[in-house]
């Protein structure tokens, strides 16, 4: 390709991801080989720490934070290496510099990266521990062209602008697009802990990291607690690491709340962030802001509270379904966040992880079940085909089987997400968390933040999972996590359900007096009320036989039926899904703006 066009495409697509890196944006471009960054400055803000980044031999293009780049960069300097700016992607270039992929197991951040390295002429490409910031590539003859989005992909030119059918089938399943697949044909998700070479050979992908448990590493409960509670307090601290504002998400609940108290003992001035709602009916159901503010008066924060009206919900639905990038379930409750907390501060803490390390869903207590199963259950589980794995899978889920097989007719695959265990050894809720985090959090939660937090150009950390956290969590005793119900306690609570003890048990020195007797709602948003009114009109267009004989994905006739039958009789999910792929076909497949 001659250099004129890789500029034009590289051009095109740093320019999709303007919205990830507003403070600049530059390129590197060397024989075969193009990079691009766009750059959102929060280490070192200054243009001394702009990527590309070279270093002798090795260029950069990084996304996300290395929390304990300065420890690393005192230990390179004591063994005789300089360095020139003050950021942390110098110290990555320099790990690899003196390490090679062997670096990795010392990262302790959020990232997605490619290192070019002129004396080889390879790649190497790495994602973050559990998949936290995106790597998405196609592989082109022996190269790889990546981006950190499907929009940036699109933007070049040089990906076709078709769904994949099993990726889409998938989707309808689950509710998410499930990793490594992705919406896009021949376009792949680096999976977390994941590496690539690519080489004249071709790509290589070796995996870098696992979980680890250590069941035998405290001797009783007090121990196990002091442990989590100094690990948690470790993992706010570093991920404090910011030359520009911060701030936290808050709700009603101990995830967040245990986040902003730990902030608190290490800064005094702590700001946090809110989301409600205008309608009365729906305020009284999702609304979390008055428990938040609450929290908020007792930990003496900085707080602010944005109310969603109906206008700019129905104004928003486009933005949202183009922010996210990719058609999914969930997702609108952090574009509304972060959109309010983008306005003040660079970087937002998030409690985003807690459920699934301490047992805190309701698959757990089913998985729980079905552990403890009676002989007689076991046999009806076994008549139903269903181990461990296919039992967890038939849990949640969008559209049954045979749904998906009749809205997609000819466009359905016979597929199933791929989901295998990451630590082999794990028993009881450890090996449900497991499943959630390669599941649920890997594909849906952590995706949805990500790309709609970005959108507004915000960086949002998770404490709760970096790798000390995560296998300490892990470990612990399951009693520990699943204590005691109360059935004398108000329903929906701490106390009543008994989920996330430990957790639970630290906040009590932190928040306010019963805290844990309040029923929790959870981080959600009035999806059924909005689809049956503001957004009524959108989705019925979407989902007009006009629109479906255009796009040719689902089956006219199926949904025309249910139409007649009115959307109202199904999920919101369903009627959610329906509208979001087409409109994201709209917003993010057929944009015109890439270049031609």
């Amino acid at each position: 390709m001659p250099t004129e066009r890789k500029e034009q495409c590289l051009a095109a697509m740093t320019d999709a991801l303007r919205h990830r890196g507003p403070d600049g944006g530059n390129m590197f471009i060397q024989n075969d080989v193009a990079l691009g960054h766009r750059r959102l400055s929060i280490i070192a803000p200054d243009q001394s720490a702009n990527q590309p980044m070279t270093r002798g031999p090795l260029t950069i293009v990084y996304n996300g934070e290395l929390y304990n780049y300065r420890e690393e960069k005192v230990r390179l300097q004591s063994n005789g290496i300089a360095f020139r700016t003050e950021s942390d992607t110098e110290v990555l270039l320099a790990l690899y510099e003196s390490e090679g992929t062997a670096c990795f197991k010392r990262l302790n951040g959020i990232f997605a990266f490619a290192i070019y390295d002129e004396r080889t002429g390879r790649i190497v490409c790495a994602r973050d521990h559990f998949g936290i910031k995106p790597f998405l590539y196609a592989q082109k003859g022996q190269g790889i062209i990546f981006a950190s989005e499907l929009k940036s992909l699109l933007a070049g030119g040089l990906v076709e602008r078709a769904i994949d059918k099993e990726a889409l089938t998938l989707l309808l399943k689950t509710g998410s697009v499930p990793q490594p697949y992705t919406m896009l044909e021949g376009v792949k998700a680096l999976l977390p802990g994941h590496y690539i070479i690519c080489s004249e050979n071709g790509i290589h992908i070796e995996r870098y990291y696992k979980p680890s448990l250590n069941t035998s590493a405290y001797k009783n409960d007090r121990d196990w607690q002091d442990a989590i509670h100094e690990s948690l307090r470790a993992s706010v601290k570093e991920q404090l690491v910011s030359d520009v504002p911060l701030g936290a998400f808050l709700s009603g609940g101990v995830d967040s709340a245990m986040i902003v108290a730990l902030m608190k003992e290490i800064t005094s001035d702590v700001k946090t962030y809110s989301v409600g709602f205008e309608n009365p009916e729906t305020s009284d159901q999702y609304d979390e802001t008055i428990e938040a503010a609450d929290m908020a008066l007792h930990l003496h924060t900085d707080h602010h509270t944005f109310t969603v009206t109906d206008a700019e919900a129905k104004n928003a639905l486009p933005d949202i379904i183009k922010g996210l990038d990719h058609p999914t379930i969930d997702g609108g409750n952090s574009y509304f966040v972060s959109k309010i907390t983008a306005q003040h501060v660079r970087v937002a803490l998030s409690g985003t992880g807690a459920d699934e390390i301490f047992g805190g869903y309701a698959w757990f207590g089913n998985m729980q079940r079905y552990q403890n199963a009676g002989l007689l259950e076991k046999i009806k589980y076994a008549v139903k085909g269903q181990n461990y794995l296919t039992y967890y899978k038939s849990l949640h889920g969008a559209f049954s089987e045979q749904s998906a097989y009749e809205l997609l007719g000819r466009n359905f695959i016979d597929a199933e997400a791929p989901l295998q265990y990451s630590i082999g050894d794990a028993k009881g809720l450890a090996r449900t968390s497991d499943l959630v985090m390669a599941s649920f959090l890997q594909n849906q939660l952590l995706p949805d933040i990500d790309t709609a937090s970005m959108a507004h150009a915000l960086e949002v950390r998770v404490p709760y999972l970096s790798m000390n956290m995560v296998e300490l969590a892990l470990s612990a005793p399951d009693h520990l996590k699943a204590g005691p119900k109360n059935p004398q306690a108000p329903a929906g609570s701490y106390e009543a359900e008994g989920t996330k003890k430990i957790l639970v048990d630290i906040a009590k020195q932190y928040l306010p007096k019963g805290f844990e007797k309040r029923p929790k709602r959870g981080f959600a948003m009035p999806m059924a009320r909005w689809l049956d009114t503001i957004w009524k009109d959108q989705l019925q267009e979407a989902t007009s036989l006009s629109t479906l004989k255009s796009r040719g994905l689902f089956d006219p006739d199926v949904i025309h039926n249910l139409n007649k039958a009115g959307h109202s009789t199904m999920p919101w999910p369903q009627s959610w899904l329906l509208m979001a792929v087409e409109l994201w076909c709209r917003d993010v497949l057929d944009d015109k703006r890439r270049i031609a």
